[in-house]
Order: C-alpha cells, then structure tokens, then sequence
C-alpha cells in the first residue's frame, strides 16, 4: 500500500492519538508519581514540568533524580540516562519497515517522538492510516498527558508520605516493564532481536555486572541482531 492510498498525515495523527489515548490516560499516574518524586528531590513545579517538557523519557527522568544534587554531575545524568533510553534503538529498527516509503530526515523528525506505545500501534496497524502520522498523533498524546501528570504531582507533593515517596524509585522500572510487555507481545514479526536482547541480560546477570553495563550490552546484542537480521531479509 502506497502513501497516497493511505489516510492523510491529520487524519492519521488524529486516529493515533485517539488510538492511544486510554494508554496515555493511564500513563499519566506515573507522570504524576515523577512529579511528586522530582518536587521531594527539590526540583520546582517549573523545573519539572520544563523536565518533562524537554526530555521526555519516564524511566530516563526517574533515573536522573536519583543523582539530582548540588553541583549536578551532568556527565553521571547524561550516561545514565543515554543507557536507560537505549532500548528506543531496538523499537527504530523494527519501526524501519512500516516507515521506509519516508525520506531519511522525515523518519529521523518522526523518531524524535518514538515511544513504546505508539510504536506498537504501528506495528499492529491494519487500518490504511499513515503510520507516521499514527506515531506522531499516539506520542502528542502521551506527550500532552505526561506534562499535564507532572504539573499535578509537583504541585499536590505533601499527598504522600515519606517513604511512599521512597519508594518512587522503582515506578520509572515499573512503567518501562509494563510497556516492554506490550511491545513484545506485539512484536511478532520482530521477536527475534527482543529475544536476544532479553537472554543476554539474563545471562549478564549472573557475573555481578552493574545494571547499566547488562543493558548496554544486552540492548547492543538486540540491535546487532535486528540489523543482521534486517539485511538478510532485504538480501
């Protein structure tokens, strides 16, 4: 099916956002528990809404409060944070095929707004939308609702006490395994670099790495995998 066959790029977005609206609806209790979690860290309603607005990245921005002290050490916040979004590399390759009709700078501008669930709706697509425009609708919706949950967690802080808000730590792991299990789930077709990737952090594991060295590691074994894989297919 050729783009011209297809829905136009509005009409596409405006069927992605609605598409992934109810996921975003969700998502935005996790907004609200990095809101809660970025005020406790001493970030203002303005540093993290502007955080959330920037960057952009649920566990990514979990990960950064963790080291968020005086002075910021920018290189920790920028490697740890660079290791944690690393899967995104994994979701572009098997993005590659429903988008390839695209020029390269049109793929590279629609990735800038790559997220898990609006990946998955493109790659369950069925109806004659263009995928594009349904990647970019489904993440302007999760977009607007992460921004929306921030501002109202950062703002109602004193909700929680103490060690509920310690226990914050764990919902940026939370959220990323909960969207893992979906794109696997719907990553028929491209299960094979997911596999690798998830058998080699299981086996790194067992050596006492530190966390960010299996998921380097295991996410490279991933996109390994699917660029090999990918080349076979078109050779």
């Amino acid at each position: 099916m050729t783009i011209s066959s297809k829905s136009s790029f509005l009409t596409s977005m405006k069927a992605g956002a609605k598409s992934n609206f109810g996921f975003a609806a969700s998502g935005t209790l996790f907004a609200i528990l990095f809101g809660i979690a970025a005020a406790s860290a001493g970030l203002s309603v303005f540093q993290a809404v502007l955080m959330s607005a920037t960057f952009f990245s649920a566990a990514g921005q979990f990960a950064a409060l963790e080291f968020w002290q005086t002075p910021l050490p920018y290189a920790t916040l920028a490697v740890s944070t660079v290791l944690i979004s690393s899967r995104l590399s994994l979701l572009s390759i098997a993005m590659i095929p429903h988008i390839t009709e695209r020029s390269l700078f049109t793929r590279m501008a629609g990735f800038s707004i790559l997220l898990d669930p609006n990946a998955v709706m493109v790659m369950n697509l069925k109806e004659p939308h263009d995928p594009l425009g349904v990647l970019v609708g489904g993440g302007l919706a999760m977009y607007v609702t992460w921004i929306a949950g921030t501002f109202i967690g950062a703002t109602f802080t004193n909700i929680l006490t103490p060690d509920m808000v310690a226990s914050l730590q764990y919902a940026g792991v939370l959220f990323i395994g909960m969207i893992m299990m979906m794109v696997i789930r719907s990553s028929s077709k491209n299960w094979m670099p997911w596999t690798i990737s998830g058998l080699m952090a299981a086996a790194l594991s067992f050596f006492n790495l530190p966390p960010s060295a299996i998921m380097i590691i295991s996410v490279m074994a991933g996109t390994i995998t699917g660029i090999v894989k990918a080349k076979a297919s078109n050779d």
